[in-house]
C-alpha cells in the first residue's frame, strides 16, 4: 500500500493502474489513495486481492473517478459487492 500511496500522490494524472495478483498486499488503503489523488483514472485492475479490497475502496473509486471505463476486481473473495457501485 505504501508504494501505491506514493504513486497516487505523485502521479495525479495516472490513467491506468494494474495491481493484480498482490495476494493481499494491496488493500483499501492503497485503492482509496488512488481515488483521492487520481481523478483521471480510466482503468483499475485490482484482482486477486485476497479480500483486502472491499466495497469501501471501490465505492470511493466509483465516486471520485468519473472517467473510469474498466474495472477488474475478480477474485476479491466476496468483499466487493454490487453495493459499491450503486
Amino acid at each position: 500500500d505504501t508504494s501505491i500511496e506514493l504513486v497516487a500522490a505523485r502521479c495525479p494524472q495516472l490513467r491506468h493502474l494494474d495491481v493484480r495478483a498482490g495476494y493481499g498486499c494491496v488493500t483499501d488503503v492503497g485503492v482509496c489513495a488512488v481515488a483521492e489523488h487520481c481523478h483521471q483514472l480510466q482503468c483499475l485492475i485490482a484482482a486477486e486481492s485476497n479480500g483486502k479490497v472491499t466495497d469501501k475502496a471501490i465505492s470511493m473509486i466509483a465516486r471520485r473517478c468519473p472517467d473510469l471505463r474498466h474495472l477488474n476486481i475478480a477474485t476479491t473473495l466476496g468483499t466487493v459487492t454490487d453495493d459499491s457501485i450503486l
